[in-house]
């Protein structure tokens, strides 16, 4: 069972991922930045800094230029957050590229190959049951913040 405390960042982890990616959608108007996703917020536990995990869709310069886009309105977005939300102290925000999407596709392909190599027919992936919360947005709880690999 969840303490009350990791509740709450849960909580506003993903109300702070709602409103940062309304703000990278609707009002960042860099030219470099690209097709952007904010696939999960994770709030420290002071609630004075978040790290904010992002894919981006396109090639490696692509995504070079869309994270220095980020990483240069960072503070804009931090601003207009702030101004949004009741919380106590806006957290400093760091965006992070999130691999985790691009591993998985990256060890999916090697399985293929592997299984046609053999002249096996490629594993299906599991299916997966999408709970979807109030929104329509996919709800995955319990997933660990900081890199893939570490909890």
């Amino acid at each position: 069972m969840a303490s009350a405390a990791s509740r709450r960042q849960k909580e506003i982890a993903e109300l702070l991922r709602r409103e940062i990616s309304h703000v990278i959608l609707r009002e960042l108007s860099d030219p470099r930045r690209g097709f952007v996703t904010v696939t999960r917020v994770c709030v420290a536990g002071d609630y004075r800094s978040a790290k904010v995990y992002v894919t981006v869709r396109g090639g490696e310069t692509d995504v070079r230029r869309t994270m220095q886009a980020l990483v240069h309105a960072r503070g804009h977005v931090q601003a207009l957050v702030g101004g949004r939300l009741t919380l106590r102290w806006t957290p400093v925000l760091e965006f992070i590229e999130d691999r985790e999407l691009v591993r998985a596709l990256r060890v999916d392909k090697l399985l293929d190959r592997v299984s046609r190599e053999r002249g096996q027919e490629p594993p299906q992936p599991p299916e997966r049951s999408m709970e979807l919360n109030e929104s329509g947005e996919d709800a995955q709880e319990g997933r660990p913040c900081g890199p893939p690999g570490r909890s």
